[in-house]
Order: structure tokens, then C-alpha cells, then sequence
């Protein structure tokens, strides 16, 4: 093998064409230690890369895709495939990865004395719940450092948890309730939580737990709540038992959350399938002003969100219509009953 000094000299007297063939340089390693496989967790494109030892040499790929990792001799670029292809390239290595996002967050950020917090923009605020996670989510938004998830293959696969993402205002609500009314033996909603007066006609449990503002607030300094959040001086939140005890029952549970939220439920325990609900990526208009304005802010958050946090979802759907959004779904669901899937690794290590 020669050194990189010598492949410098070779190929600055070579005149024509020089083609390279990338082998994996790690044959003296045990077959098994070699197959190690990582999700992409964002979009990679050699040609645009100043930084590749050689362009031709490196290896394309998508946010989603899964890459079997031969080669981790180096530091800063790893020998890698795409499942279900012999070709191999060059793919930057996690800490080069990161190291680049850092540069970039600490260029942009320059001059503003601190890192921006990166939150979907709320509207009509008045008529929304305010919505926290009972966990701390700096770690979760800093940076947006994603590289890479390691992952396995599970040959047959159950999901316990059904979780809707989008921007406000795109329907997962309806959709939810949907799936609900539809499948009540199959899909459940959790009963949240609240600290307001309880009603003459209603009944504990149904529609609402009743708990006093100190009891939930005990409850949320020990982190039992998924979400939380205040609207009109009384708190709301969904409880990690309420999902608990539905998965207990053998009923799927359609959760409705923001962001953060994932990162308490992105577990084995909870084991969710993250369905993104995007908005169309335009609207007729309508001639309403009003109208017209909401709907592209929609379009926007929705872009916004997508473009964050698409890492994590496991199926986007556009809603077009509640109906055939719900029809996509059930569809989408079933064939993916019993299926293999890649699941992160540290779910079971």
C-alpha cells in the first residue's frame, strides 16, 4: 500500500484519463465487526464537497437512506455502501460531519452573542395552548448536529405508537380523530390531563382527568408528563402513563405532539412510527386576504418543519383532504404490519 504522498506523486505524472476503483481497505478485520449500518440523517453530494480527497470517489445519498460502513480507518472519511448495492465511496465520517455543521452555526451566528432557538413560528396565539415538554430539549434543537443513526434490521416489526408532526393548523387533529372514531379497537387517543374545574356533566376520565394545579405540577417537576403547557390560567398535558396504559390494553395509541416531544418518545418503550403531515406545497386563492395569508404561512411552517426535522419521520403525507389523508395512512399502515424496518440501535443496545 503506498502512502498518500506517493498516490500524489503517481497521479500528478499521469497524463490521460485515471479511473479509480474503492475497495474496502479493512480485509484483515473479522467479516461481522464490519457490518455496521447507519441511517442518514441528512442530504450528501460529493461533487459540492471541497473537502473529498477525490469527488469521483465519494458517495451520494439521501436524508433516509442506510448505509452499510466498511471502513472506519479513517478519521475524517469513511468506506461505505447504500443497502442493496455493491458500489463502494467515500462518505464523511460523523466528526467531520459535525465539525462542519459547528463552523457553519457558529458563522451564522456571529455577531448575535448566542445560538437562535430554531421553533416553528406560532400563530393566533390566543386560541392555542402554549406546549412544553416535561423533559429538558436544549440538547434535542442545539445545533441540529445530525450526522448519522446507527441502526438494525428487524425482520418483523410493531410499532406502539402512531405520532402525527406538522405546522399548525394542517389538520393532524382531525386526522387523529379520525383514525379514532374509525379503528376505537385498534386506535386510541390518551385523556389528557387538566387543572380546570371539572363540569357538572362531565365525567372523570372520559374526556379529562381532573387533577389540582400542585398535583400536576408535582407530576411535571418528575418528568410523568409526555407535554404540558397553560391556556386560560389552567394546565393541560398528556401524562406518559395515559400511553402507557393504552399500549398495556393492546391499543395503538395516536399521538398528537410537537416536535420535542420526540425526544422522550423516540425509544423501545414507545416504540413510534413518526407520520408527517405536510400541507400542499400551494393553495388556489381564495381572494380573501386573510385566508391568503394564512395559508402560505402554513405552507412555510410546514417547509420549515420539514426541512428540521424530516431526520425523524417515517412517512409524510400531504393532506389534501381529512378523508383521503386518513385513507393514505390506514392504506400505508396496513402493508407495513409485520414488515422489516431499520431500527435505531441503541433501542436495543
Amino acid at each position: 500500500m503506498c502512502s498518500v504522498e506517493r498516490l500524489q506523486q503517481i497521479l500528478r505524472d499521469a497524463s490521460g484519463d485515471v479511473t479509480f476503483k474503492i475497495v474496502p481497505g479493512c480485509q484483515n478485520e473479522d467479516r461481522a465487526s464490519k457490518e455496521v449500518y447507519f441511517k442518514c440523517l441528512y442530504d450528501y453530494d460529493p461533487r459540492a464537497d471541497d473537502m473529498i480527497p477525490c469527488q469521483q470517489a465519494g458517495l451520494s445519498f439521501q436524508c433516509g437512506d442506510v448505509l452499510e460502513v466498511v471502513c472506519k480507518a479513517d478519521m475524517h472519511w469513511w468506506q461505505a455502501r447504500k443497502v442493496g448495492t455493491k458500489n463502494v465511496g467515500l462518505v464523511p465520517s460523523t466528526e467531520l460531519q459535525e465539525q462542519r455543521i459547528r463552523k457553519m452555526v457558529i458563522e451564522r451566528n456571529k455577531g448575535e452573542g448566542a445560538i437562535t432557538c430554531l421553533w416553528p413560528k406560532k400563530t393566533n396565539k390566543k386560541s392555542k395552548v402554549n406546549r412544553y415538554t416535561a423533559r429538558l430539549n436544549t440538547a434535542f434543537d442545539r445545533l441540529n448536529l445530525v450526522t448519522y443513526e446507527e441502526v438494525i434490521q428487524q425482520k418483523k416489526t410493531y410499532h406502539k405508537t402512531i405520532v402525527l408532526i406538522g405546522a399548525h393548523g394542517v389538520g393532524r387533529r382531525h386526522i387523529k380523530n379520525s383514525l379514532v372514531s374509525r379503528f376505537p379497537e385498534k386506535y386510541a387517543s390518551p385523556v389528557p390531563h387538566t387543572s380546570r374545574r371539572q363540569s357538572p356533566n362531565e365525567k372523570h376520565g372520559e374526556l379529562w382527568f381532573f387533577e389540582t394545579e400542585d398535583r400536576m405540577l408535582k407530576d411535571i417537576g418528575s418528568h410523568q408528563y409526555l407535554e404540558y403547557g397553560k391556556h386560560d390560567g389552567h394546565l393541560y398535558g398528556t401524562k406518559l402513563s395515559s400511553v402507557q396504559d393504552l399500549i398495556k390494553n393492546d391499543r395503538t395509541p395516536v399521538l398528537d405532539i410537537e416536535t420535542p416531544a420526540l425526544k422522550i418518545l423516540r425509544c423501545k418503550e414507545f416504540f413510534p412510527y413518526i407520520i408527517f403531515v405536510s400541507s400542499p406545497i400551494s393553495y388556489p386563492e381564495s381572494g380573501d386576504p386573510k385566508m391568503d395569508a394564512s395559508l402560505q404561512r402554513l405552507i412555510a411552517d410546514s417547509t420549515d418543519l420539514k426541512n428540521r426535522y424530516q431526520h425523524f419521520f417515517d412517512y409524510t403525507v400531504i393532506n389534501e383532504t381529512i378523508d383521503e389523508t386518513v385513507e393514505k395512512i390506514v392504506d400505508h399502515l396496513e402493508e407495513l404490519a409485520g414488515s422489516s424496518a431499520w431500527i435505531p440501535a441503541s433501542w436495543y443496545y
